[in-house]
């Protein structure tokens, strides 16, 4: 059969694309052909992507990612990245209580303890078994049956890890780890590679290894690689802690993250046009790739930076020129001669570091057992009638028992599994005393966020049984009238999950680092923007996503919804606005969001300027009071204290710790009117000056 014109077109096209043959051993090789449809997912040409605008800085990521058309491929990477920090984490906090039973069994002294927390070194329990791990496969004859237990866990541990990392690598084609001492290596090579590459955040207790093992002066990289990997075997013959963080780190790393990353190359390989992955695509798929506009470059480059910054934990450029300040001069030198008593280093973030303490403290100083503060939280549930309506925000409050499907997703929600009601500070990261002085605002938070999923949830489930929507594309094709009442499709569930994350993320935020908005990757602004994201997320995501689904009928991932949703938005503003104004929260509606006030931070350094600035001693002692009253914002509890002792004083009334005042129009008092008195003893000035000072100040 003859080609038509067009077939010989694209023919001729695909032959233009070919490499040249190569001259290889004196033997003309010619170019391979491959053909291979794995890069191509569902309408992968027919996507649409936006450019990034000044508002990505005040918009969440994981949100504005949906926004630029980019989340089909990094969603699986954030999903990487949560499982990740949750097994991590959680793991990391098993290995250390088995650690401190094993200083039970071993009775190991008090002194011996804390003396291994102040050195950071192990306790001789710790080292020994950290050698027999090392060493042998089965636990020896010698050990009591608790130490027994031990070691099995750790070589269980190690076992789990290999086994699982395996798997990965051989479905991201690569070759398998051998067991134990080679698996050591692998993530010592691995680590000590990522070290000097600043491509990874290390845990706390792996921070000052590259700069504790390494002290000579190796000038060849690939040598001062090895030394530094041969120093971490070195330490984990010693160390158990340090060996059984390195291993979990690295290892559910690979395991979580491995998949994500090389599915994510090979689709911005084939959208940006990429060579080698362009030239595997089937004739047709190149056709089709052809007549679509590529990704823009400033959105290919958004991507880039949050998978590296977000995911990754890499620095921005910003934070590490201001690091770079004690790094790159002597001051390093300096700090590292007063930590390394205690088996510390200055690392590789000293300056950001130092900010991120500090906003951890601010947090704590601000929140806490602050009584309005957390009902005025509870009462964020307003917004889920914005998305959802009156009949579904009421249904939340039944327990999630009523429905095994809802309990079921509510069970399986990464989104609520990792869900804080703090900035980038989860649970988990948190110390006794943290947790025990935020914990109930950390619990009304979580319990907002499973609201908001079962608001989504009664609202949606309604789109896919009612035949009456079936037009909007909530139900599976095969659902009918003969369809059991409680039964869901898996295509139903995975759309009931994907709209009870997303739209309790736009109701109740989300405030693990991707779900910040952009200024908040750069932590040398920490002391500027911590607690500044409740405003940024109300009209960056919330009010955005209310609009767009009452003015577009449909969702930001472009679910669509029929009238009797889009309205839900006006509901919102009549129910939500009566119910907010009448109890003084104007402040969590609408303009009244706008922010008012800076950080603590910003406001210190404010009222120092305002004091150098100042041309009175009345302005200078207001300026002082400034400072005063913003730098206690640093001391954890600080804001719960002063209320309750203005209560306990007579200062305020019992009420006003549990509701705010209503606002109302200030009026502003001039400052009181100095007269000075001369020598002689008479007074000169103008009446009219009197009358507008309600106080006077002699000055002799």
């Amino acid at each position: 059969k003859k080609m038509t014109e067009e077939e010989a077109g694209i023919f001729i096209d695909q032959l233009d694309r070919l490499p040249e043959p190569k001259l290889k051993q004196g033997k003309l090789i010619p170019p391979k052909v491959p053909i291979t449809t794995k890069l191509a997912l569902k309408d992968f040409f027919k996507r649409k992507y936006k450019e990034p605008t000044p508002m990505r800085y005040l918009t969440p990521q994981t949100y504005y990612a949906e926004m630029l058309g980019v989340k089909p491929l990094v969603e699986p990477y954030e999903i990487g990245k949560q499982k990740f920090d949750l097994e991590f984490r959680e793991s990391s906090k098993t290995a250390d209580q088995i650690v401190n039973k094993l200083n039970k069994i071993a009775k190991t002294p008090a002194s011996e303890k804390l003396k291994s927390k102040i050195k950071n070194i192990p306790t001789k329990a710790e080292n020994n078994m950290a050698e027999l791990v090392n060493k042998y496969e089965e636990p020896p004859a010698n050990l009591s049956q608790g130490e027994r237990d031990v070691f099995n866990w750790f070589r269980s541990l190690s076992r789990d890890l290999i086994n699982r990392e395996n798997q990965v690598r051989e479905s991201v084609d690569l070759p398998p780890i051998k067991y134990r001492k080679a698996y050591f290596r692998h993530t010592a090579d691995g680590m000590a590679k990522e070290m000097l590459e600043g491509k990874y955040p290390f845990p706390q207790g792996l921070k000052y290894w590259s700069e504790k093992m390494v002290g000579k002066k190796i000038f060849n990289p690939m040598e001062f690689q090895r030394k530094l990997s041969d120093d971490l075997v070195s330490l984990w013959s010693k160390d158990l802690r340090a060996v059984t963080r390195s291993m979990l780190w690295y290892g559910l790393k690979e395991i979580h993250l491995a998949q994500p990353a090389k599915f994510l190359s090979e689709q911005l390989g084939a959208i940006s046009k990429d060579l080698p992955t362009y030239k595997n695509l089937t004739p047709a798929e190149k056709r089709a790739y052809d007549e679509t506009t590529i990704m823009p470059a400033s959105t290919k480059k958004w991507l880039i930076d949050y998978v590296n910054q977000i995911m990754k934990g890499q620095e921005t450029e910003l934070d590490a020129s201001l690091n770079r300040i004690v790094t790159q001069t002597g001051l390093k030198g300096l700090f590292n001669k007063v930590l390394s008593p205690f088996g510390r280093a200055v690392g590789r973030k000293p300056i950001t570091k130092t900010f991120q303490i500090g906003g951890r403290l601010t947090i704590s100083g601000v929140m806490g057992w602050v009584p309005r503060q957390i009902i005025r939280n509870i009462f964020q549930q307003t917004q889920n009638l914005a998305l959802y309506g009156v009949k579904a925000t009421v249904k939340t409050f039944l327990p999630a028992s009523v429905d095994k499907n809802l309990k079921g997703l509510l069970s399986d929600s990464l989104f609520l599994k990792s869900y804080t009601g703090f900035e980038e500070l989860p649970t988990n990261l948190m110390g006794k005393l943290e947790k025990v002085w935020l914990g109930p605002y950390g619990i009304v938070a979580k319990w907002n966020a499973a609201q908001g999923m079962k608001a989504a949830y009664w609202n949606t489930l309604e789109l896919i049984k009612n035949p009456k929507f079936k037009k909007y594309g909530w139900a599976d094709p095969s659902r009918t009238k003969d369809t059991p009442r409680d039964y869901l499709y898996p295509s139903e569930k995975e759309k009931l999950l994907k709209e009870m994350e997303y739209g309790s993320g736009a109701t109740q935020y989300q405030y693990i680092p991707m779900g910040m908005p952009e200024v908040f990757r750069h932590k040398a602004l920490v002391p500027l923007t911590r607690l500044q994201s409740w405003w940024m997320n109300y009209f960056t995501k919330f009010s955005r996503e209310a609009s767009y689904r009452f003015f577009k009928g449909e969702t930001g991932y472009g679910a669509k919804l029929p009238w009797s949703r889009r309205i839900n938005c006006l509901k919102y503003l009549i129910i939500g606005g009566a119910i907010l104004t009448a109890l003084g929260y104007r402040r969590s509606f609408l303009l009244g969001v706008a922010p008012t006030y800076l950080s603590p931070a910003a406001q210190v350094a404010l009222g120092f300027y305002n004091y150098v600035t100042a041309k009175s001693d009345w302005q200078r002692q207001r300026a002082l009071k400034q400072v005063y009253y913003s730098w206690t914002a640093f001391i954890p509890g600080s804001l719960a204290w002063r209320d309750f002792m203005a209560v306990w004083n007579g200062e305020k009334d019992l009420k006003d710790l549990f509701f705010y005042k209503k606002i109302t129009e200030k009026k502003k008092i001039p400052p009181p009117l100095e007269i000075k008195i001369p020598k002689s003893g008479k007074l000169k000035f103008i009446e009219t000056e009197i009358k507008k000072s309600k106080k006077l100040k002699f000055t002799f």
